[in-house]
């Protein structure tokens, strides 16, 4: 059976999606540079660069001047129209962000007291009411659009997330149906994998990054990243070990699991007991809970810091073990600490207590990990058919 080749238009299309992807990843090229790294002639450049510069994808403009010969034409993303919007659907709180084509962030939404609904159908339509938003304040569409949630992606745009009743809930479908004519590129991913590509203490290429979220419940997230490689992070299970002699319950119906052990709940009862204050509203950031309570007895504070920096020590001396990755990010409500929990978890994270020499652990400085994570997927997508994804946006905003 004869084997069909790339179509002239295949080939096109790939080669301006890899040099969308250059751009996005490293900023201006010089066509010549550019042209070296697809294998192309000069003369094979010149209609790409004209048609992308067409379609209004690039700009054209004369480079710093060299010692010898003529500046360099310099290529660089432009698509000033659209832009990336990446959604994140807690039980803790709801948001997005929207980043231009070329990744820099334009603006964004943060709705700290809004929790993802229980209903697929409503969590589809908080979904467009955020991408609705975002889109008014920046002034752009948005031609890629990544959602971000707890639970397991197991096909693409299908969620189980026990910890909500969702089982095989078809939520890509549902957001396409609440968006109607606008329809943008959409891709979903878990919470903690998603969080793996927007720490931006994790910024090196050829390494296995981990992202562990410490929030309602607890998520692993992993991806081995590479240049030129497609993002492929994935999510991994670790909630539901049992922390040896805690018999918390947990929602699965097990007991001592680091889902609720190390649970935002939890985590602000146990201090609140403590303290021996009356909790806040559930919705109360983690931050505010300890500022009550360093009021009233700050060595309270300072202990229960200290066995709350064991513990994440431990679930991170877990994951450094099982999965050896290069970097370990943490995320969640651990960013809400100040300095004096960074510290004592500090003093945890070594050799020492069990953490390989080669692991680095950072705390991220941003709990807006996921949104710029799970955009950096939906932008990848979109470069995957980038004629298909910008003329379909044109067409719509016409």
């Amino acid at each position: 059976m004869s084997r069909r080749g790339l179509s002239g238009a295949d080939i096109r299309e790939r080669n301006i999606a890899a040099i969308l992807r250059i751009l996005r990843a490293e900023g201006p090229r010089s066509r010549s540079g550019l042209a070296q790294r697809l294998g192309l002639s000069r003369s094979g450049m010149t209609p790409i660069v004209a048609e992308m510069v067409e379609l209004g994808l690039v700009r054209e403009a004369v480079g710093t001047s060299t010692r010898r010969g003529r500046p360099p034409i310099m290529l660089s993303l432009t698509a000033d129209d659209f832009c990336i919007i990446g959604v994140e659907l807690r039980r803790d709180r709801v948001g997005c962000i929207a980043e231009a084509i070329d990744g820099s962030i334009l603006g964004g939404v943060h709705r700290a007291q809004e929790s993802i609904p229980r209903n697929p159908r409503e969590a589809a339509w908080l979904v467009v009411s955020l991408v609705q938003e975002a889109q008014q304040k920046v002034g752009r569409a948005a031609v890629g659009l990544g959602v971000c949630l707890p639970g397991d992606i197991r096909t693409p745009g299908r969620v189980d997330a026990p910890v909500l009743g969702w089982n095989d809930v078809p939520i890509a479908l549902l957001i396409r149906e609440a968006l109607g004519p606008a329809q943008p590129e959409i891709v979903v991913a878990d919470i903690a994998a998603a969080a793996t590509l927007g720490t931006s203490e994790a910024t090196e290429q050829h390494m296995v990054r981990a992202h562990i979220q410490f929030g309602p419940g607890l998520g692993l997230g992993l991806c081995d990243v590479r240049p030129g490689a497609r993002l492929q992070p994935e999510a991994k299970g670790v909630g539901h070990i049992a922390w040896p002699g805690v018999t918390t319950r947990c929602w699965c119906g097990s007991r001592g699991c680091l889902d609720t052990v190390l649970g935002l709940n939890e985590v602000a009862e146990d201090l609140c007991r403590r303290a021996g204050i009356v909790r806040p509203d559930a919705g109360t950031q983690l931050g505010t809970v300890v500022h009550a309570a360093q009021k009233q007895d700050a060595a309270i504070v300072e202990q229960w810091e200290e066995d709350l920096a064991v513990r994440i020590a431990w679930v991170v001396r877990l994951v450094a073990q099982l999965e050896n990755p290069d970097v370990i990010t943490l995320g969640g409500y651990v960013c809400q600490l100040d300095e004096g929990f960074e510290r004592k978890l500090r003093s945890h994270l070594n050799p020492d207590e069990g953490i390989p020499a080669d692991v680095s652990v950072h705390r991220s400085t941003s709990d807006d990990a996921s949104m710029i994570g799970v955009a950096a997927i939906a932008g990848n997508a979109v470069l995957d058919s980038p004629l298909v994804a910008f003329g379909a946006a044109r067409n719509r905003t016409g």
